[in-house]
């Protein structure tokens, strides 16, 4: 089975402003969650069908509106040293998301960005014939807010849904930018 798709999510400098256009052009299913540690909230993006996904508010003025795409991988740490060989530049090296997954960012040679994700859950694996559905564990989304949560945590930030500077856009990284 060829790696699908997991999960999109949108960073949008106006999130009622995004939410209400996709809601009345797809006919999306919004749900807000909690961010864990109370750090605001979380719009659950619901398909029914298919690949879900996110939204959450862009706070930093350095990085413009945004959709990134998860694609889940059977190994993180390997199709990030693949990607690397095949000329990629690694904008996040493989971290681990709590106590729920592994996932790294990555510019592919043509500038475009995408993330990697594995879940430790066996049931979640590509090899495991995972239908691509983004999995839940309760109220809490097993990779937009959590991720999120767990850079919040780490680095003190209580604020908004503001990505790690490792995790911008091609748009705010110039060619020059080095991997990490």
């Amino acid at each position: 089975m060829a790696n699908p798709f997991v999960h999109v999510e949108l960073h949008t400098k106006d999130l009622p402003k995004a939410r209400k256009f996709y809601q009345s052009l797809f006919g999306w299913d919004l749900q807000d969650i909690p961010m864990p540690g109370g750090g605001g909230s979380y719009t659950m993006i619901n398909v029914g069908e298919g690949t879900g996904g996110g939204m959450c508010t862009e706070d930093s003025p350095e990085i413009p509106p945004h959709w990134l795409a998860y694609v889940g991988v059977d190994d993180v740490r390997a199709k990030t040293a693949q990607a690397k060989s095949l000329g990629a530049t690694v904008l996040q090296d493989v971290m681990q998301v709590g106590e729920y997954g592994t996932m790294s960012v990555i510019r592919d040679p043509s500038g475009a960005t995408v993330a990697m994700w594995r879940s430790f859950a066996p049931q979640f694996g590509p090899s495991a014939g995972w239908d691509g559905q983004f999995p839940v564990l309760g109220e809490v989304a097993l990779w937009g807010d959590v991720v999120e949560a767990e850079r919040r945590r780490k680095s003190g930030d209580r604020l908004g849904c503001r990505p790690s500077p490792k995790l911008a856009t091609p748009a705010s990284l110039g060619s020059d930018t080095p991997a990490i």
